[in-house]
């Protein structure tokens, strides 16, 4: 478990993020779902930071792409089931899948976790500019909020 002085540090930066609708009890939900379902793979703070670029921590958000859908503070990947879809709006179940469509992506690629977030907004476009702009956003995002937690950084 993370400790409090840490933990505290990651919620405030949250808080501090532009056009999220997050109160302190939910900001401290996400931290601790992030943690759970983090891995050493995919940090709990890559995904705090995906959340924020994907939704702004909107656990209702939907996006239909090509019949899939895309749900949860994370987008994580319902592909067409609208029951996947509800349950996705619980940050917990939104945190754990999206660790393992990223988990499945590295293995599948053979790619770091970089190349793989560019992936996870653009599909197979990956390589454009935009996509891997997304992925250096949730990464700079993601390096705040492990410096805030004193967390080493490579």
């Amino acid at each position: 478990m993370i400790g409090l002085p840490m933990l505290s540090a990651i919620i405030s930066i949250l808080l501090a993020l532009k056009d999220h609708h997050l109160s302190e009890q939910t900001a401290r939900i996400h931290v601790e779902a992030a943690r759970a379902a983090s891995t050493v793979s995919v940090p709990a703070e890559v995904l705090l930071a995906i959340a924020y670029n994907e939704t702004k921590f909107d656990a209702l958000s939907v996006s239909t792409v090509r019949g899939k859908h895309f749900c949860g503070v994370t987008q994580a990947n319902a592909h067409a089931s609208r029951a996947r879809c509800k349950a996705l709006r619980d940050p917990a179940e939104s945190y754990a899948q999206t660790v393992k469509q990223l988990t499945r992506r590295m293995d599948d690629m053979q790619a770091p976790l970089a190349v793989v977030l560019a992936g996870y907004v653009c599909g197979k476009s990956y390589r454009a500019p935009t996509c891997r702009a997304y992925a250096g956003r949730v990464l700079a995002l993601a390096k705040r909020l492990e410096l805030a937690a004193g967390i080493p950084t490579s």
